[in-house]
C-alpha cells in the first residue's frame, strides 16, 4: 500500500476508479462500521475483502494469538463493556496507577 498517512489514503482512494479493498470481520462489525463512517464523511469508496472470513486466514491468525471478533455493533458494544468492567476490577484489585 503506497499510502503512509490518512492524507495519502484519501488521495489514493480519490485517484482510483475502483474502490479500495479492506479487511473486515463481517457485516456490522466494528471495522465495517468504521470504514462506512469514513466512506460517508470523506466520499471515498471501499469494498470489503472477505479474507478474514476464510478458514485458512482464521487459522493463521489463531496461530499468532489473534482472535478477530464477528458480530453486530450491539454485540461488540457489549463485549467492550464487559472487558472494561473486567479490567477495571483487575486494576483496582492490584492497586495499579498510571505513572
Amino acid at each position: 500500500m503506497p499510502a503512509r498517512t490518512a492524507r495519502d489514503l484519501l488521495g489514493l482512494a480519490k485517484s482510483r476508479p475502483q474502490p479500495l479493498q479492506y479487511g473486515s470481520a463481517g457485516s456490522g462489525s466494528i471495522s465495517h462500521m468504521a470504514t462506512e463512517l469514513l466512506s460517508y464523511t470523506s466520499g471515498m469508496r471501499f469494498q470489503i475483502n472477505r479474507g478474514l472470513q476464510s478458514p485458512a486466514i482464521k487459522d493463521i491468525l489463531a496461530q499468532q494469538g489473534a482472535d478477530p471478533l464477528q458480530g453486530s455493533v450491539d454485540q461488540y458494544a457489549a463485549f467492550v463493556r464487559n472487558e472494561l468492567a473486567k479490567w477495571t476490577k483487575v486494576v483496582a484489585a492490584a492497586g495499579l496507577k498510571v505513572e
